[in-house]
């Protein structure tokens, strides 16, 4: 009988590609319309280096004060599951976005506001709303 024995290399790129594929599976658009968001701000903190993370990259929103509301930018695509990171005073947030209005099916064309109600502790209450 015969052994086979990958090497480093193939192993890694084995690895790299069951990576890729998990990946491409979960990742799935919900949406192939683009629309436009914004970030507004209801929380009493302010929020620094806002990103949101869309299928084909990140759209930086920068920091966005309490009681404010950043520029719309246009999504070619959304995650099934949005989601996006900030800092408030040097704590990192990694955030789910609750889709409440719209449905995740829903996300289509159209102008929608990425709504920060509150953070605190390790939690932070964001909605996605279409407007």
């Amino acid at each position: 009988m015969k052994k086979t024995i990958l090497s480093a290399n193939q192993t890694l790129r084995n690895i790299s590609l069951a990576f890729i594929v998990l990946a491409s599976v979960s990742c799935t658009k919900e949406n192939t319309n683009p629309f436009l968001l914004r970030v507004e701000n209801k929380s009493s903190v302010a929020l620094e280096n806002l990103v949101f993370f869309a299928l084909e990259g990140e759209y930086s929103y920068g920091d966005v004060t309490p009681g404010n509301t950043s520029r719309y930018q246009v999504i070619q695509s959304a995650y099934r599951t949005p989601a996006c990171t900030f800092k408030v005073k040097g704590s990192s947030y990694n955030a789910v976005v609750r889709c409440a209005t719209p449905s995740p099916e829903t996300i289509s064309s159209g102008n929608f506001s990425l709504v920060i109600h509150s953070v605190g502790g390790t939690d932070a209450d964001i909605e996605l709303v279409r407007e």
